[in-house]
């Protein structure tokens, strides 16, 4: 993720910059064919929820919140230059549009997201952030969080991520009363957990992820 931290960044105001610099780009020069069809569904959708009484709305709190939280997260693996993440445009956009839009219930009106790119671009880092959010701010009742693989060890990786920076980060253990064990993390004020599981894992009885 990005090495220089932006004091107080509105991430708003990033993912819409980064959504116009996509459809600026209609050579494809800096942004793939799928990100430009992601940025336009963005915006247009941006306008669809600010009309009342329409099918789904749009929740700046909501969009902030995660950003803010992932921020406050520390770097588990490599050098930095800042203790904690700084989130590049990139993700800050995947996580607006993931969270910010809603249901008129108020839940996530997106349940299922893809976020491909080449190896080195944070993809499990983000995945961990995601997953702990999840765990420790969504309302639900009982959050069962999963990472899921092939096999026990891949599943492992974002499980490993997640597990050392609450670890490093006592305050979000004590706001949110979490324990780490070596193959789950314990939310007991939520009644829920985050647990690693491999592909025969997956078809088991029992399991009811959030």
């Amino acid at each position: 993720m990005a090495a220089n931290r932006k004091a107080e960044r509105d991430f708003l105001v990033v993912a819409n910059n980064y959504a116009r610099d996509a459809i600026a780009d209609v050579n494809g020069d800096r942004f793939g064919h799928w990100i430009r069809l992601a940025a336009s569904r963005y915006l247009k959708d941006r306008k669809r929820a600010a009309v009342k009484g329409g099918p789904f709305k749009f929740s700046p709190n909501h969009a902030r919140e995660v950003c803010k939280f992932i921020e406050q997260l520390p770097h588990v693996e490599g050098k930095w230059e800042s203790p904690t993440i700084v989130l590049h445009p990139a993700h800050v956009f995947f996580l607006v549009n993931l969270f910010g839009f809603r249901n008129p219930d108020d839940t996530r009106r997106f349940t299922s997201a893809l976020f491909a790119v080449a190896r080195k671009n944070a993809k499990s880092t983000l995945a961990a952030g995601i997953l702990l959010y999840c765990l420790c701010y969504e309302p639900e009742p009982g959050p069962q969080v999963i990472t899921a693989a092939t096999t026990g060890d891949q599943a492992r990786i974002i499980y490993n991520i997640a597990k050392r920076m609450v670890e490093q980060t006592p305050d979000l253990r004590d706001a949110f009363n979490l324990e780490v064990f070596a193959s789950a993390i314990v939310a007991w004020d939520a009644g829920g957990n985050f647990k690693p599981i491999n592909a025969h894992a997956s078809t088991q009885d029992g399991l009811n992820p959030s």
